[in-house]
């Protein structure tokens, strides 16, 4: 998977857009989302039991997480490195880039 724009600060909205887009297209917005893994039932001796495929998510979440730091330029990359899952580095970047009465993308944007 592939995000067509790369984001530079600046063009955010741009890339928000083109990088849901992608996710949604192989249904995996939900790990942008949610922070853990859905729970599911399944009926065992008469009753109900919850269960979660943990592993696949997070497997899913590296990748959704890896599609995400592949389309950000490099120097975002190295600053944002610390986020552990894709919800956290998606709202991470959000609050940085997409407030727009955020004072570093006014200084961004005027510079």
């Amino acid at each position: 998977m592939v995000v067509p724009v790369i984001l530079k600060g600046v063009n955010y909205l741009l890339w928000a857009r083109t990088t849901k887009t992608v996710l949604c297209s192989r249904g995996l917005w939900s790990h942008i989302l949610k922070s853990d893994a859905p729970t599911a039932t399944i009926e065992k001796d008469g009753r109900e039991v919850a269960i979660m495929n943990e592993d696949q998510w997070f497997q899913e979440d590296q990748l959704v997480l890896s599609v995400i730091q592949n389309s950000l330029e490099a120097s975002f990359l190295e600053a944002y490195s610390y986020c552990e899952t894709s919800k956290e580095l998606w709202e991470t970047l959000q609050n940085v880039y997409g407030n727009t009465s955020n004072l570093s993308r006014v200084f961004e944007v005027k510079k």
